[in-house]
């Protein structure tokens, strides 16, 4: 009896082989997944975000706006809404909004998504400044500031600062302004000031070579990525004009290096290394021979380190071939630069050369551009 029941058990065991060994395959299988899933966690490619320019076009009877994309380089749409001839345009850091400024009129706010128009703000202002972590837009004027809310763009504040122009420093929710004085109808004052997203001043600075000079500072200035460095053109008696490095952290005057006669936008390299400035040359045509320039500073010396000669590819008037903005692709080689009421170059940001002209078109003359992430 013992031996049948030996023999039994021999037989079941025997039957079970197949299946245990199946089961043993699939586990390894299973386990191969795994492993497979776990090694493409770590490798497989982030998404690129994409960006989108905005370049406002001059026209005879009305302006309009381009919208570009950066990754072909081609007009995927176009905003017009009756604009006056030289419109102008600000786009939020996120990309979700832009505003369109006309001589005279409020702000006109759109969607960055469908473009279509939300509303006008309630009064003209200079270049509005928007701050997406605080959910506010400030509009700064000569002696004040409007401060709207979003998404609804209803006027949520007005404070007595800041006054004359206004940016953001870096991605923070903090903004400084050239404080203005009374009675100065011409350039920014000698102080600049920094606000909370409440309007409370928080820190404030000048830019001063010695003891006994305070530089006036001409439009615009522009901060380091990170928010602890500003940029910003400054003259005064004995002091030409100079591009001034200022170090927010420690309050102290990184340098004062003198840049070209006619310098215009000023703006920082994503990685924060280089301070690339404008200096447009003749704009009316008196001297044919004060052509337009891009210079390359480092920026914590202030050494001038390139300079980007752009040939604009349409002939007529000097102001054509005067380059007038700049704007940094993140994440990439790509500058692009337009020249004033001319086309849009795209510089390589390592080789300094020109790669690529757009809006070449006769009769398409771009005002300012602004780049954003596509919402």
């Amino acid at each position: 009896m013992l031996g049948f029941q030996t023999f039994r058990c021999f037989l079941i065991s025997r039957s079970l082989v197949p299946v245990l060994h199946r089961l043993a395959e699939a586990a390894l299988l299973v386990a191969i997944a795994m492993s497979l899933i776990s090694c493409s966690k770590g490798t497989e490619s982030k998404p690129t975000t994409k960006y989108v320019l905005y370049a406002a076009m001059h026209g005879y009877a009305e302006g309009w706006i381009a919208v570009i994309d950066c990754s072909t380089d081609s007009i995927i749409d176009s905003v017009s809404r009756g604009f006056q001839s030289d419109p102008e345009v600000v786009v939020s850091p996120d990309g979700s909004y832009f505003a369109v400024m006309c001589s005279g009129r409020p702000a006109e706010i759109f969607d960055g998504v469908s473009r279509t128009q939300i509303r006008y703000l309630s009064a003209p202002s200079l270049p509005p400044v928007f701050v997406p972590s605080e959910k506010i837009i400030i509009c700064p004027q000569f002696d004040s500031a409007l401060v709207y809310g979003i998404p609804e763009f209803t006027l949520k504040a007005v404070w007595e600062r800041p006054r004359w122009f206004a940016e953001r420093l870096g991605t923070s929710g903090l903004v400084a302004s050239a404080d203005r004085q009374h009675g100065q109808m011409s350039h920014s004052s000698y102080r600049y000031v920094v606000y909370s997203s409440s309007g409370t001043p928080v820190d404030s600075f000048v830019i001063s070579p010695d003891s006994g000079t305070q530089l006036i500072v001409d439009l615009p200035f522009t901060f380091s990525p990170d928010g602890t460095r500003f940029y910003g053109k400054v003259y005064g008696n004995a002091h030409p004009l100079s591009l001034a490095g200022y170090d927010l952290t420690n309050h102290a005057l990184l340098f004062l290096t003198r840049t070209g006669d006619t310098p215009y936008d000023c703006q920082v390299s994503p990685d924060g290394r280089e301070v690339w400035t404008v200096d447009h040359g003749d704009l009316y045509g008196f001297n044919p021979d004060h052509k337009g320039s891009i210079h390359v500073y480092d920026a914590v010396t202030g050494v001038l380190e390139d300079t980007v000669s752009v040939v604009w590819p349409l002939a007529g008037p000097a102001r054509m071939q005067s380059p007038y903005a700049i704007r940094f692709l993140p994440n990439s080689d790509k500058v692009y630069i337009n020249s004033f009421a001319g086309p849009i170059a795209i510089v390589n940001a390592r080789t300094k050369a020109v790669e690529k002209v757009i809006l070449t078109e006769s009769g398409r003359f771009t005002m300012n551009i602004g780049l954003a992430p596509k919402p």
